[in-house]
């Protein structure tokens, strides 16, 4: 019996051992291929606007494997698990601390909000990989490209993060993204049927016009109260958009950041955004919109599928759902297939105005044009958890992918010559646009069912290959170039890329007070276009921004110094 028990004892022992080394319990990193030693990678990212699977999805990834192991001799399996923005934020805190679940990278938009899966990990230097020796070992070629350009070391130092020591950690692979595209898609038809009453010629407006103008919103408000009011069509809600996306290419005629968690006040001390001197200009205006029925005033629940169903079938005028130039195109052609009959135009961003509705104009008499919110120049960016099994290879294949053209184009259009083909170059005002196609015997199968939907082109960088759409057409070419190269573009760079310490717990109700009245007393109110307390959500500001002043200093002077803090850690780092 002693034997027995001292045999099972012994085995129990090899078990534990054989699991300690091996993992047992927890997830395979490797596997055994043909090409030896293959390392899986798991990346957890978001699904991008419009990103659909393709049927070539996997076809690609095979592609993308091979040639990464022909170049590097390294031999990876690319696990990506694909979530929506609001999902992957949930399954992230699931499973980031789960020893039965691999992570090598997370890849989402950035931001100090509660929807970024990024933020709160990469400010914690015990639960994510510090790069900087990753990166000095394994990517030169991915610091090449994101500090190409780099006016400001915008996208360089958004990587960093303060770990609440009072230092800086590259905690995150920065993205360089473009830095404009937004534009308002327009009911060209229906502003010209009311041009008698407004004294507005759309033609004027019309961006493909030449020498354009710029409307001012009590302009463009205008025409929005005419069409609704004309009885010969259907429009019940001109203006289309959730409030976020007024923020993008309204709110920056009054000079407000609409998208931005802070600013600097006129008094040079950096703030909560709402509580800056031109935000009660924005509030006013959501407010008088939603009130009126120009605006929606169910904004917030609507969704971008019913907004686009809205502008085909007549009920609205004009479109700013997340409208970047690929969306107005996209939708643009949706609507001429159901209505060719009708027109659209893209209008340029807002003139600035007086109180009385006046265009500003500068010393030479021209309008004064904010332009439409800027763009992070690293809007998305990827965190490694400090558990990953395969940081090193995550970032190789990384710095693979930003080392030549090449690789991007096949991360992002998938195989040259059977997903896509190049097309002719486009010049615009003296800019050459590369292009890619679908191949000609399948481009009006790809147009509406892209055989790829770039799963494996997990961050951008428009330095290492910036294309167009060869299939856009005359008008639509102009919309792009246009809206990403000659519209002006609104935003705090001296703040862009800098990321706050977490808020001390003892100024952690100062700064829910701001937050929450805000959201509830003042923001919730205008976007249904009602008063409180017998107040516009205006006039209510003005009484909140002043006790949150006296309430709320501690937190304030926290925020002020924070940013006073980073800027000159950059301004010294970046020194020479």
């Amino acid at each position: 019996m002693k034997k027995i028990l001292s045999v099972l004892l012994t085995f129990c022992l090899l078990g534990a051992l054989c699991c300690s080394f091996a993992g047992c319990g927890g997830p395979s990193t490797t596997k055994k291929t043909d090409r030896g030693e293959t390392f899986i990678v798991t990346v957890y990212r978001a699904r991008s606007a419009g990103m659909a699977d393709g049927e070539r999805d996997a076809a690609v990834k095979a592609a993308i494997e091979e040639k990464f192991w022909k170049d590097t001799g390294v031999s990876i399996e690319l696990d990506v698990q694909i979530y929506t923005n609001t999902q992957i934020t949930d399954i992230v805190d699931v499973n980031f601390n789960n020893k039965n679940k691999n992570i090598d990278a997370i890849c989402h938009y950035i931001s100090e909000d509660d929807g970024s899966a990024i933020a709160k990990y990469a400010k914690d230097v015990n639960s994510v990989k510090n790069l900087d020796p990753l990166l000095e070992e394994y990517g030169k070629n991915y610091l090449a490209a994101i500090q190409k350009n780099d006016e400001g070391h915008l996208a360089d130092r958004a990587g960093y993060f303060p770990d609440g020591n009072g230092n800086y950690n590259r905690t995150m692979l920065s993205s360089v993204t473009k830095e404009g595209g937004f534009g308002i898609l327009m009911r060209k038809d229906l502003m010209k049927n009311v041009q008698a009453k407004t004294g507005l010629d759309p033609e004027d407006y019309d961006i493909t016009s030449e020498n354009y103008k710029s409307m001012t919103v009590s302009e463009f408000e205008k025409v929005m109260r005419a069409i609704k009011e004309d009885s010969s069509n259907s429009v019940t809600t001109p203006v289309n958009g959730a409030p976020w996306d007024l923020g993008r290419v309204v709110a920056p005629a009054y000079g407000a950041d609409g998208m931005t968690s802070f600013a600097k006040n006129a008094s040079g001390k950096f703030v909560p955004s709402h509580m800056t001197e031109n935000w009660g200009k924005y509030v006013d205006l959501m407010y008088r919109w939603a009130n009126s029925g120009i605006w929606e005033s169910e904004s917030s629940t609507t969704t971008d599928d019913q907004r686009q169903t809205n502008l085909i079938a007549g009920t609205a005028a004009a479109y700013l759902a997340y409208p970047t130039a690929e969306e107005l195109i996209t939708l643009s052609k949706k609507f001429y297939a159901a209505n060719p009959e009708q027109e659209l135009m893209v209008i340029a961003p807002f003139a600035s105005e007086d109180q009385n509705g006046n265009a500003l104009l500068d010393e030479n008499g021209k309008q004064i044009v904010n332009g439409n919110l800027k763009v992070q120049r690293s809007f998305y960016g990827a965190i490694i958890p400090y558990r990953s099994a395969n940081a090193d290879k995550f970032v190789q294949f990384m710095d693979w992918m930003f080392s030549d053209s090449e690789n991007y184009d096949l991360c992002r259009y998938g195989v040259k010559g059977v997903d896509w083909v190049e097309g002719d170059d486009y010049v615009y005002n003296g800019t050459t646009y590369k292009t890619w196609a679908y191949p000609d015997n399948k481009s009006e199968e790809y147009l509406n069912n892209p055989p790829y939907s770039g799963k494996y082109l997990f961050i951008d960088n428009i330095n290492v290959s910036n294309r167009m759409s060869a299939h856009y057409n005359t008008t639509e070419k102009v919309w792009y170039s246009a809206m990403y190269n000659e519209f002006p573009v609104f935003g705090n760079t001296e703040l862009e890329g800098i990321w706050l310490p977490e808020v001390p717990r003892s100024l952690a109700s100062q700064e829910q007070t701001i937050t929450g009245d805000y959201t509830e007393e003042i923001r919730s109110y205008a976007w249904v276009g009602k008063k409180n307390q017998d107040k516009t959500p205006a006039e209510l500001l003005v009484d909140f921004v002043a006790k949150w002043q006296n309430d709320c200093k501690a937190y304030l002077d926290f925020i002020d110094s924070s940013y006073k803090s980073a800027i000159a850690y950059f301004n010294q780092k970046y020194a020479d």
